[in-house]
């Protein structure tokens, strides 16, 4: 690189350099100031300027003097090194206290803090607790065996409040599993009631629909008289629909679930409630016994819904393997 090119700063560089440069003038400045200051005054202490402007008789003899005029540059130069000396004197404080605040650690580091304080409960610090070192007395200071022993005599002394705390828990416990068992009975009674009720209605619609049928074959009447609405189907509205003659309506209607009933009892009754319900509306039957006293322009309904309802009764013997 030749002698002499200097390459030209960017702004940050220029700001920097600006700044050093004022701050170098500032200290200059400042220099100079002590120094004409400490030249303004003599041996004894006086202004030299004050001894060669005022006489002996105390007459001034520079009335045009009026003192040192003040100096922007000398005022900010001032600042500026106070500044510096007060940042010096704060880092030095600052250090002073993290010094001191290391000795104060390690001075506390060996503290002994009672287990009261430590939030360790009086039960945790009794003889009969285990999981902790400071349960065993022989490993104990002295503090902490003061403690356990205070702690043992305060549960001496709590003896029988702490035996009145035991009843009166035992107590609680005793009425809250007392009102469970109240409440589980009452709830299973309703629930036995709700099921009776459930039986009973059933248990009427079954029967009702067997009459209907004894007094339909006992039907000595040759006139054709009787509507869809009018066969008693084995489902549980009526009259129904041809598309709620299902299996599961049918099984619905015929059989509800007994309590108490062996699984042997229970598929007896249920192969004989279907074997009945087939035979009623078996086709053959069905068509000799019924269909004559239906109305003409309703007996193609009837024997549909007859239709469906061996479907569905073959269909429930078929999945309990009833058919034989």
């Amino acid at each position: 690189m030749p002698k002499g090119l200097r390459l030209k700063k960017t702004p940050t560089e220029q700001v920097e350099h600006d700044m050093r440069r004022a701050r170098r003038a500032a200290k200059k400045a400042a220099h100079r100031q002590y120094r004409a200051h400490d030249g303004d005054f003599d041996s004894d202490g006086r202004s030299s300027k004050r001894s060669r402007t005022v006489g002996d008789d105390g007459v001034n003899l520079d009335p045009s003097f009026s003192g040192p005029e003040p100096s922007p540059l000398r005022d900010g130069a001032h600042t500026v090194v106070e500044e510096e000396i007060f940042q010096e004197k704060l880092w030095n404080a600052l250090g002073e206290d993290e010094r001191l605040d290391g000795i104060e650690a390690r001075l506390n580091e060996d503290v002994y803090v009672p287990r009261r304080w430590r939030g360790i409960s009086s039960q945790a610090s009794s003889s009969d607790t285990v999981g902790g070192p400071g349960d065993n007395p022989n490993i104990m200071n002295d503090d902490e065996y003061a403690e356990w022993v205070r702690a043992g005599m305060r549960r001496k002394r709590d003896a029988a409040a702490h035996r009145e705390q035991e009843r009166q828990r035992v107590l609680r416990a005793w009425a809250q599993a007392e009102i469970a068992r109240v409440l589980k009975t009452d709830e299973d009674a309703r629930r036995r009631a709700r099921h009776e009720r459930k039986r009973r209605r059933h248990a009427d619609a079954l029967d009702a629909y067997k009459q209907c049928w004894v007094g339909l074959l006992e039907s000595k009447s040759k006139s054709a008289d009787l509507g869809f609405g009018d066969i008693p189907w084995p489902v549980p509205d009526i009259p129904p629909d041809l598309s709620q003659i299902t299996a599961e309506a049918v099984s619905a209607f015929l059989f509800f679930p007994e309590e108490g009933l062996d699984e042997a009892e229970r598929g007896r009754t249920r192969k004989e409630e279907l074997r009945g319900t087939m035979l009623r509306f078996h086709p053959d039957k069905f068509e000799g016994r019924v269909i004559p006293q239906v109305k003409h322009e309703e007996r193609a309904a009837v024997r549909e819904g007859a239709n469906a309802v061996t479907r569905a009764i073959t269909a429930l013997m078929a999945d309990r393997g009833d058919i034989t």
